[in-house]
């Protein structure tokens, strides 16, 4: 990607939590979601709203036979935030409450 180009992404599929309906904004998790991102596609990754009201992605998490689980870390911000705002935007058309809050005093 070109410095300041947005980073092409798209949700494939989104699973709503049901404690992210009807306007509750508690912490946790909002929804899983699948989403092509260039080179590769995730499946079941996290959207969460934080304590302090801010959302975040969390990439999936899987277990090995053994029982170990692994993982990986999205470094890029740039992806990150692309994530984000393709997860939040899907989440709000089904409905999710996806807007950040303010954090509590």
């Amino acid at each position: 990607m070109a410095d300041g180009q947005p980073i092409p992404v798209r949700v494939l599929g989104l699973r709503i939590a049901k404690r992210a309906l009807n306007g509750n904004s508690d912490s946790g998790l909002v929804c899983t979601f699948d989403i092509a991102v260039p080179g590769f596609t995730l499946f079941a990754a996290g959207l969460y709203r934080r304590r302090d009201g801010k959302m975040m992605v969390v990439p999936p998490r899987s277990e090995r036979h053994d029982g170990i689980a692994t993982g990986m870390r999205i470094d890029s911000e740039p992806l990150r935030d692309a994530m984000l705002n393709a997860a939040r935007e899907a989440a709000r058309a089904f409905g999710a409450s996806v807007d950040p809050v303010p954090a509590e005093a």
